[in-house]
């Protein structure tokens, strides 16, 4: 993990909580089809913008999955925010969703557009499933998670950057909740347990 202008958290999200989930998602993903060739990501985390020549955009500004580098950029001030709304594992779950698309683009079955993002939810609820079993998580830290997905929900559904309906976002969270994750198109994957 490399952090850029550490600064102090804010609510119950802070840096310490982010680099054991790193490691919990770490473990997780050795436990998916295939997951044990996929090596990790790297974790950036910084406020405000960060830069990098292999990613498309000119500016990160929010949490992204950069497939060019194989580093998921993760930005504190949403992190905050949403910590501070819905609370700590609300935040991560933002960072179990980015290491959904990590795995996902490195297995190269990764869907394109708003199905990608869906299936990155699902991801993050089948990790919400596995923490729980392993006993990790607090009462209401589920809840955090369903209402945090469902808070970045939009509407724009002609837009190109489309990630689902807050009702389709919340559902495929809850759909990896349930069942554990299935990577797209596979109905016949045993879920971890």
């Amino acid at each position: 993990m490399q952090i850029l202008h550490p600064s102090p958290a804010h609510a119950a999200w802070d840096l310490r909580h982010a680099a054991a989930v790193e490691d919990l998602l770490n473990q997780y993903i050795k436990t998916l089809p295939h997951g044990a060739s996929v090596p990790p990501p790297r974790l950036f985390i910084y406020k405000w913008t960060a830069f990098s020549r292999a990613c498309p955009q000119s500016g990160i500004d929010a949490p992204t999955y950069c497939p060019g580098d194989h580093t998921i950029y993760l930005e504190m001030g949403l992190g905050d925010q949403v910590a501070s709304k819905y609370g700590d594992f609300g935040a991560l779950s933002i960072l179990s969703h980015e290491f959904g698309h990590a795995y996902m683009s490195q297995r190269k079955l990764h869907p394109k557009g708003k199905e990608g993002e869906l299936a990155a939810d699902a991801f993050a609820g089948g990790f919400a499933r596995y923490v729980e079993q392993k006993g990790l998580l607090e009462t209401g830290d589920v809840d955090e998670a369903r209402a945090t997905f469902a808070s970045v929900g939009d509407y724009q559904v002609y837009h190109h950057d489309h990630h689902g309906t807050p009702k389709e976002r919340r559902q495929a969270f809850e759909d990896g909740y349930r069942q554990g994750f299935r990577l797209p198109g596979d109905s016949a994957n045993t879920p971890p347990s």
